[in-house]
Formats: C-alpha cells, sequence, structure tokens
C-alpha cells in the first residue's frame, strides 16, 4: 500500500488540484485514488490528455533536437580566413551563422573586403576532413584577387 504522500502525488499528476484540494478528496473517498480521480473527474479537475498537447511537445522536442543537432554541426566546422599562411579568422560556422543573421551587411561587406585583398576563405572540419565547397572558394579567390588587382592597377595610373 502507498502511503499519503505518494497517493497524492498520483492525485496531482493526473488532476490539476493542490496538495490540499488532493488529500481532502482522498480523505473524502476513504484513500481510494480511483474513486478520488472519479470524484474529481466530476469537478472537472482531472487533466485529460489533450492529442494538442502531446503534439506540441513532439513538435517542441523535436525543434529542440534539430537545433542542437545544427549547432553541434556548426560547432564542428570552423570558417577560416587566411593571408598567406596567417590565420586572421577561425571561428566556429555556428558563431558565423549568427553573426551573419545579426549583421548581414557587415558580414559580406567583410567577405569581399577579404577577397578583394587576397584573403582566402576556407571552411574546415575539426577532424582536418576537406569541405566540398573549400574549391568553389578558392576559384572566387582567385578571381577577385584578380580583380582587386586590376582596380589597384588602375588607380595607380
Amino acid at each position: 500500500m502507498q502511503n499519503l504522500l505518494e497517493q497524492i502525488e498520483i492525485i496531482r499528476e493526473r488532476a490539476n488540484v493542490t496538495y490540499a484540494e488532493a488529500k481532502e478528496a482522498l480523505e473524502l473517498c476513504n484513500y481510494d485514488i480511483v474513486e478520488t480521480l472519479v470524484h474529481l473527474e466530476k469537478q472537472n479537475k482531472v487533466n485529460t490528455p489533450s492529442q494538442n498537447a502531446d503534439t506540441s511537445k513532439t513538435v517542441w522536442t523535436a525543434i529542440k533536437d534539430t537545433a542542437k543537432s545544427i549547432i553541434r554541426t556548426g560547432n564542428e566546422y570552423k570558417f577560416v580566413i587566411k593571408k598567406s599562411d596567417n590565420i586572421v579568422i577561425n571561428i566556429p560556422v555556428s558563431i558565423l551563422a549568427i553573426a551573419i543573421i545579426l549583421f548581414p551587411p557587415i558580414m559580406i561587406g567583410a567577405a569581399l573586403l577579404a577577397l578583394f585583398t587576397k584573403h582566402t576563405l576556407r571552411f574546415e572540419k575539426s577532424d582536418g576532413g576537406d569541405v566540398n565547397v573549400n574549391e568553389a572558394l578558392e576559384k572566387v579567390s582567385a578571381v577577385t584577387g584578380a580583380v582587386g588587382d586590376k582596380v589597384t592597377a588602375a588607380l595607380n595610373k
């Protein structure tokens, strides 16, 4: 047999009542949990499981799990800006994404400035693996570096 506190906890889990109300209802129903729940149900105090509540919990759980996965993946990759062999910036991709969302014009301007001043932009895995997008970034760096050279030459004339 369960003690009074355990019975009260069971009632509180299933009904929208305080400890005092649960104790009073239990006493009224001779400490019979089922009778107590029936009594509280007649007063519309029993929590009926709703499909919407279960669905919302599932949706929020899915959103939390997806966000954690995205952040974890974002932290596995680094965004690196180099000038020759010197690393200028080395940050997790998740931080880069937040910065792009918060300051898009500044981030775009900084990336273009880096490219036109012959910096290289790369994404690197924490384990040292290569990332497919780096080939495209190298081509963009080469083209923008050449354009930067032409602009500099034209300005110096």
